[in-house]
């Protein structure tokens, strides 16, 4: 875990799944992924009945979309 948590913490270390899962958990929220390299959306689901955010996957990394 030590290992895990210093690798993460580095200026050009990216999150994945594992991340966005933890995050939803934390947070509460859902989460719409849009992958724009195979035009699908990977949903990360923490319950029906809380909001759903979106972020674009470019193929290199996440961005936030505003609305």
């Amino acid at each position: 875990l030590v290992d895990y948590v210093r690798t993460m913490r580095g200026q050009n270390t990216m999150g994945g799944a594992i991340e966005i899962r933890a995050f939803i958990n934390i947070f509460k929220i859902n989460i719409r992924v849009k992958s724009l390299p195979n035009q699908r959306n990977i949903e990360f689901l923490f319950n029906n009945q809380n909001p759903w955010r979106e972020i674009v996957w470019t193929g290199g990394h996440f961005d936030p979309v505003i609305n």
